[in-house]
């Protein structure tokens, strides 16, 4: 059965181990999201590495991020936490600016922060 704006009748079914809320590495996860699109909600993972994450993890892209087990959730993590580890190569967790450079190392700092951030530790 089918209602308007395409919402299924087996979407509005909600099992009692279903968490709405999930607390995933410091950050509130609505439970209700695909599992891909909900990992996009942690700062530091896009698209393409929650992709990767959920294949690497046997977890089925259809499936409600409310909807996992507490096993499925430390595999995820247990991926999200060590890349390199599942075979996730290095170009892949860098900008696409610094691969080309050569380098490994990570884009989310700029110089003029990295210099701040050595004088205000010093």
């Amino acid at each position: 059965m089918s209602f308007a704006g395409g919402i299924d009748a087996k979407d509005l079914i909600v099992g009692d181990d279903f968490q709405h809320i999930l607390r995933v590495l410091n950050t509130n996860v609505d439970g209700r999201t695909k599992v891909m699109y909900a990992l996009t909600q942690i700062k530091g993972i896009g698209r393409r590495f929650a992709n990767v994450c959920c294949k690497k993890a046997e977890i089925d892209m259809g499936q409600r991020a409310g909807e996992l087990t507490a096993a499925q959730l430390e595999s995820l993590m247990l991926i999200v936490a060590n890349p390199r580890q599942f075979r996730i190569p290095d170009w892949f967790l860098t900008g696409r600016k610094i691969s080309r450079m050569g380098s490994t190392r990570s884009s989310r700092q700029t110089p003029l922060t990295r210099n701040c951030a050595t004088t205000w530790n010093a």
